[in-house]
């Protein structure tokens, strides 16, 4: 079962994803009697990767989770130049995690929007996968 509802707009959607946390940010989105677990990724976001990457390389990434201006050691994700080319990474307690190195800005970016609008789709469709088991795929991946 897939519910009908109203698409909030797409800046909202992606500055949702580009927010890191898509699940809290949906969950505010519901109508009163709507659990999260009957609502999946599509249910919710209209949006494609493609959207979310040309709204970054417009916009920037300044008003979302993701710091692009400096390193300073805070909890969050970083995609900055270094050594010559650009470096996306999480940092926790000021110690780096799954850096990945690029050669240029746009390939960085379009690593960084892939992870972030992945990890919002698993976040999305997680709860409805477990809630469904008749009705599931075989994994989250395979979820629309």
């Amino acid at each position: 079962m897939s519910l009908q509802l109203t698409p909030r707009p797409p800046d909202d959607q992606i500055r949702a994803i580009l927010g890191g946390n898509t699940f809290r940010w949906a969950v505010d989105q519901l109508p009163t009697g709507v659990s999260i677990d009957e609502v999946r990724f599509v249910d919710l976001i209209s949006v494609t990767r493609e959207d979310v990457d040309r709204w970054v390389e417009r916009h920037g990434l300044a008003s979302t989770s993701v710091r692009d201006d400096r390193y300073d050691g805070a909890e969050g994700l970083y995609v900055l130049p270094e050594g010559g080319g650009w470096v996306v990474f999480y940092s926790e307690r000021g110690q780096r995690s799954f850096a990945h190195r690029f050669v240029t800005r746009a390939e960085a970016r379009r690593w960084l929007v892939d992870h972030l609008y992945d990890s919002a789709r698993t976040s999305l469709n997680h709860r409805w996968w477990h809630a469904h088991p008749d009705a599931r795929p075989v994994s989250i991946g395979d979820m629309p």
